[in-house]
This record gives C-alpha cells, structure tokens and sequence, in this order.
C-alpha cells in the first residue's frame, strides 16, 4: 500500500536465495564456465505472487530502503543472500527499474513461519 513512507506488499511463496547452490554452464567449447541462480531462486521468481502490485504503478529509479521482513519456511541461509534474491526479483518483475536503486536494508529481519512463508516489504524513498 502507498503512503508518505513508501510503498508495502507481500511477496507470497518461500524466499530463496540466487547464489547459495548456483550452478556453472560453459556456454560452447571453448567458453568460460559462468554462473547461473540456483534453481530455488528460478523458482521462486516463477511462482511467487505479489500483493497488493496495483500500488507500484512505475518502476521505480530512485534510492530506497528495502525493509523487507523475510518469512522462511526452514533456518537456512543468510542476510546477504535472502538481500541478493530479493532485490532481483524485485528488478525482474518490474517493481525496480535497477536493483542498485536499493542503498540500505534498515529494518529487515530473517523470521520463520513454516505454514505461510513470505517477505513483508516496504520501500522508503531515500
């Protein structure tokens, strides 16, 4: 929901981390092997749902605090990692115009709840 401090919503479906468990592909022969998100990060961005979306009408390119509660269905990971995936989704589903635009994390948490995972997440412009 929009307010004078930014934006809220609900990212539905149990967040994962992009490069815990990545993989390498070599593209051709003779290519460099290069990494690619784990296949729990692929997944995630598949099937997750975000709610309310109506709120976020423009991508947003300018600086914001991220405070994003992270709900996991199991005590794995960690802070950096859960902020990496996150900040690409965000950017993937067109709600960041670029993850760079997020310059702090005051106020997120790792949490449990393992019958409704989710990430609770409120940008604040900066």
């Amino acid at each position: 929901m929009a307010s004078e401090r930014g934006f809220s919503f609900t990212v539905y479906g149990a967040p994962r981390t992009k490069k815990n468990s990545s993989r390498l592909v070599r593209p051709g022969q003779k290519g460099r092997a290069r990494p690619i998100p784990s296949k729990a990060w692929e997944t995630w961005l598949r099937v997750c749902e975000i709610q309310p979306l109506k709120v976020i009408r423009e991508r947003i390119d300018y600086d914001v605090n991220c405070r994003a509660r992270f709900y996991r269905d199991a005590n794995r990971g960690d802070a950096v990692g859960y902020y990496q995936g996150l900040a690409d989704l965000l950017e993937k589903k067109g709600i960041l115009a670029n993850d760079k635009h997020i310059v702090q994390w005051d106020g997120s948490r790792l949490r449990i709840d393992r019958e409704n995972p989710r990430v609770e997440v409120t940008l604040e412009r900066v």
